[in-house]
């Protein structure tokens, strides 16, 4: 007898760890958000169904530990890939697998017995996964992706797998997910042209040039004067300012776009505020100016000349809002915006307490915007003399 009961013990004992290798089978009530431990290593499309997968695919090989559950984490994944993907609404955050697929149809999503997609959750014996793919009309030719998983003996040693067999599907689900558009400026990053660069601002279709006209922005024909010459300054959080050359005025959006489309563009003094920072977004070969104050984008009336400047949605296909962006040489630049090696003497000689700046200067001295002027502003300024005149 006892020969026998070591033999039972050792076939349930490997039925255990036969069943542990693909899905863990215990279930838990409570509730984990981890999700700042994820990965942003994915791209947000608006599509519901592609964001939830895009999100949890890019977390594959990471192990409950790095990711730091604490507890049996299939049904925590899911919900924080939903989080992550803007569709808690549809996939509401529960630790539990039972209660997950209760949520999911609450708030709308219906349970599927055929054809599964991408996107659409599989619930398995105590297990929950997002489908990865599917060949066929039949449930059982899924495959999916999830946390948890694994032969590892522990949730801490387990991980996200792809693509992944979990044994028989009980059911799969298909939320009722919200699809919406992405503002078109979060497709990309932002331009980067250093910390402070001089330019002009091109239409790309009809050759006019951004001009500060008496203090309204607008379009005209080459003109080589400050008034189409422009300074960007390179603001914290990665916009510019735009200055005119001619007065130094700030371009800027009239009422921080309050009006939508069709608010002006205008130049007066320095505010600080969103309304005159822009971001711009290279698409193609041209580049899109977006106003940190709006989700539009800024357009040059091409039917009237001058064209008047003003905000409008965007439209990648609209060639009012195509912009290129000229370099300035310095020998173009105005005497008083010109590098020169006097620039240097006079910053070592603040620095060296030999000279004391006003506050104009000091700002115009602190090359990386940190708020102090030292020897790493030094070393800035001296490259950007060294890149004029190479």
């Amino acid at each position: 007898m006892k020969y026998g009961k070591k033999i039972v013990s050792v076939c349930f004992g490997l039925a255990l760890f036969m069943t542990g290798i693909f899905c863990p089978q215990m279930q838990v009530s409570a509730t984990q958000s981890r999700k700042d431990n994820f990965s942003t290593d994915y791209t947000i499309t608006g599509i519901g169904a592609q964001d939830i997968l895009n999100v949890a695919v890019a977390q594959t090989g990471k192990t409950g530990k790095q990711l730091g559950y604490t507890e049996e984490w299939c049904a925590d994944f899911v919900s924080d890939c939903a989080d992550l993907a803007g569709q808690s609404a549809a996939v509401p955050r529960y630790g539990q697998v039972t209660g997950l697929k209760s949520r999911i149809i609450s708030a709308g999503g219906k349970v599927i017995t055929s054809s599964p997609q991408p996107g659409d959750i599989v619930f398995y014996k105590g297990h929950v996964e997002i489908v990865y793919s599917a060949s066929g009309t039949s449930l059982s030719s899924l495959k999916s992706v999830g946390g948890n998983t694994s032969s590892a003996s522990t949730l801490y040693t387990r991980k996200v797998s792809l693509p992944h067999y979990c044994g028989t599907v009980l059911s799969v689900v298909r939320p009722a997910y919200h699809n919406q558009p992405v503002e078109w400026y979060k497709k990309q990053e932002p331009a980067d042209f250093g910390e402070v660069f001089y330019g002009k601002i091109r239409n790309h279709i009809s050759g006019w040039y951004l001009t500060n006209d008496n203090g309204n922005a607008a379009g005209m024909g080459e003109q080589a004067d400050s008034s189409q010459f422009w300074k960007f300054e390179r603001q914290d959080d990665g916009s510019y300012q735009i200055t005119s050359l001619l007065d130094g005025s700030c371009l800027g959006v009239e009422d921080s776009a309050q009006d939508g489309s069709d608010s002006n563009v205008l130049t007066w003094e320095d505010n600080a505020g969103e309304n005159q920072r822009f971001s711009f977004y290279k698409i193609g070969n041209v580049f899109y100016f977006r106003p940190q104050c709006s989700e539009s984008a800024l357009e040059m009336d091409l039917n009237n000349r001058p064209g008047n400047v003003s905000v409008a949605e965007f439209a990648e296909n609209r060639e009012q809002q195509k912009f290129e962006i000229e370099e300035l040489a310095p020998e173009e630049l105005p005497a008083e915006n010109q590098l020169s090696v006097e620039d240097i003497i006079a910053l070592k000689k603040y620095l060296q307490k030999e000279e004391i700046f006003t506050e104009e200067q000091f700002t115009a001295a602190d090359w990386n915007q940190d708020g102090e002027v030292n020897i790493y502003d030094l070393i800035l300024l001296k490259k950007q003399l060294l890149e004029e005149n190479s």
